[in-house]
């Protein structure tokens, strides 16, 4: 007995997915519909891979069936395997000529049309359940997982049974409309019949006459009408061959989106390069098939699917959006002021310098405001706060504001083996200069009396080239933050490993994306990365650890970490978020 088949299947999530197939082969034709519900962490498991191996087992246990034998104890073993932590609903059925054998096993069910009677053959309270009979010529069969049955009503399924195999693509709306249709799939069956023999008609001798134009005109009538029959015929069949184009290339899309998801999450530790690049190609296939105008349902669902793409990416790389709030506008630190760099001086004040020769203070406490004059001295190139004070390094070299001072003294003279000093750092009270000119960092340790000579702080033979860096933190260590994208770990004035482990670089160089600043608290690097709006997180043994992003990280120059908060410098002063 011949027959047709149709399958529809809803999207797949990483716990949950549902597949309808048939096959017809050597007689036999066999149709399995199929859910598996991961009760573990999904990222564990590919279901779509468990689930594709256990379909095509099934299928091929249903053709090896003959009549009078069960499904039952072949079906059993190939589900067992699964083991525990997969929950599995399922649903066989096998027709060998006008037999049909039917098991079924969990949330399932199944549906017979014939001649005009809606009956109902299984559900799940049928679960592990075998039942058989006979098919005749024109029935029609919907097997489906129970979700079908919350998505659409029972008069829609009826009305798409009634419409042969056909007929699923009326259910296909309803399906991609609901929240989760990861465990909704359904397979349809018509069983075709025998057209009955028509009678001979004798076809009795005429005597031709001749036509009136009445009756000609009506003939043209006639014909007219017909043509445009065929114009509506062929355009009805037009229009269901687009509906059947239309979800097969969303299905298309919605299995590959859900596939590179899968091996994104697989990948995101070991390879994050390739993590990056298949979330990109998913969301790169969703904005292509949208561009192609699909229609509103699948618009709606294609949106969806970016939408999975986008927490994928926040699950997979530990992304954080966070919103920056207003701390306070550089018109109010100082009039006209204008500062590319700030600096906290541990006490949870930041420091600026403007071009007046004045460091000013703003306390992140309650906002209180003071400064300090250097004007003697001439503008500060760079200041810092530390433990013995606040320093900044001008023309006339390094001044220092002793705690509960308001006046400047140099603490460090001019030096004429100095080349071009672009920054300076303290660490447990020593002074730290970065020398971009001479390619050296000067340390000048603190003593009882003042500060000791100047030494080479890198090791014997270490001759870093300086001159791209555009930041500096001396935690012990010094780190150094460069314009080509890399952090450099100094150890006792030899270099170490900064590998950035797990890190997903938006550069094809492997290179940071215009970075702007660095900052160290603890064991926790930040990064200000303006290139990707985002501010990286590392751990110091090179570890990416998350990123926070924003909008506003775009157009900052600095950032600065005080009492658990981040505060980012941009054009038009201050802003901050929790850490």
């Amino acid at each position: 007995m011949d027959t047709t088949t149709a399958t529809l299947s809803g999207t797949p999530n990483t716990r949950c997915w549902s597949q309808a197939a048939t096959r017809v082969l050597g007689g036999v034709t066999s149709v399995v519909v199929l859910t598996l519900t991961c009760e573990a962490d999904g990222d564990l498991l590919d279901l779509s891979q468990v689930g594709g191996e256990l379909l095509e087992s099934v299928l091929s246990a249903i053709g090896g069936i003959r009549e009078g034998q069960t499904l039952q104890p072949t079906l059993e073993p190939l589900l067992s395997s699964l083991g525990d932590g997969v929950c599995v609903s399922i649903l066989v059925i096998g027709i060998f000529d006008q037999r049909l054998i039917l098991w079924g096993k969990g949330e399932v069910g199944c549906y017979l049309l014939r001649d005009g009677h809606f009956l109902h053959l299984a559900d799940s309270a049928a679960a592990a359940r075998s039942v058989s009979g006979n098919v005749i010529s024109h029935d029609t069969l919907l097997a489906y997982t129970t979700s079908l049955t919350h998505a659409c009503s029972l008069a829609d399924i009826r009305k798409a049974l009634g419409e042969g195999t056909k007929g699923l693509e009326l259910l296909t709306p309803s399906i991609l409309a609901a929240p989760d249709s990861g465990s909704i799939a359904a397979a349809m069956v018509a069983v075709e019949g025998t057209p009955p023999i028509k009678p001979a008609i004798n076809i009795p001798l005429f005597v031709r006459r001749e036509i009136t134009g009445q009756e000609r005109r009506m003939q043209t009538y006639i014909g007219m009408g017909l043509v445009a029959l065929l114009v509506v015929l062929i355009s009805v069949g037009y229009v269901q061959r687009l509906k059947t184009l239309r979800v097969q290339t969303y299905s298309t899309l919605s299995q590959r989106v859900g596939g590179l998801i899968t091996d994104s999450r697989q990948v995101a530790v070991s390879d994050p390069a390739r993590a990056r690049t298949d979330l990109s190609d998913a969301r790169t296939a969703v904005e292509q098939y949208l561009s192609g105008k699909p229609g509103a349902p699948y618009t709606l669902q294609a949106q969806q699917l970016t939408q999975n793409i986008t927490s994928a990416e926040q699950s997979v790389f530990q992304v954080y959006p966070v919103t920056l709030s207003p701390f306070i506008p550089l018109s109010v630190v100082a009039p006209q002021l204008s500062a590319p760099r700030m600096a906290t001086d541990g006490k949870g004040d930041l420091l600026f310098a403007d071009t007046m020769g004045n460091i000013i203070g703003i306390s992140t406490k309650d906002k209180s405001k003071f400064s300090y004059s250097t004007q003697t001295y001439g503008p500060d190139i760079s200041v810092v706060g530390g433990d013995t004070g606040t320093f900044g390094f001008t023309a006339k070299g390094v001044v220092v504001i002793p705690p509960k001072k308001t006046e400047a003294t140099v603490a460090i003279q001019p030096d004429e083996l100095w080349g071009d000093i672009t920054m300076i750092d303290t660490f447990a009270g020593n002074v730290y200069l970065l020398d971009q000119g001479n390619g050296e960092i000067w340390k000048y340790p603190v003593l009882d009396t003042g500060f000791g000579t100047r030494k080479r702080w890198f090791a014997a033979g270490i001759t870093p080239d300086l001159s791209k860096v555009v930041d500096m933190r001396v935690t012990g260590d010094v780190w150094l933050l460069t314009s080509t994208g890399k952090i450099l770990k100094y150890t006792r004035g030899a270099p170490q490993k900064f590998p950035m482990t797990g890190f997903p670089f938006t550069s094809t160089d492997g290179s940071l994306a215009n970075p702007q600043a660095l900052d160290v608290n603890g064991s926790s690097v930040y990064v200000l990365e303006s290139g990707a709006s985002r501010v990286d997180v590392f751990q110091d043994d090179g570890t990416y650890v998350k990123q926070y992003t924003a909008d506003d990280f775009a157009k900052a120059t600095d950032i600065a970490i005080a009492d658990g908060k981040m505060y980012v410098l941009v054009p038009s002063g201050v802003e901050w978020f929790g850490l």
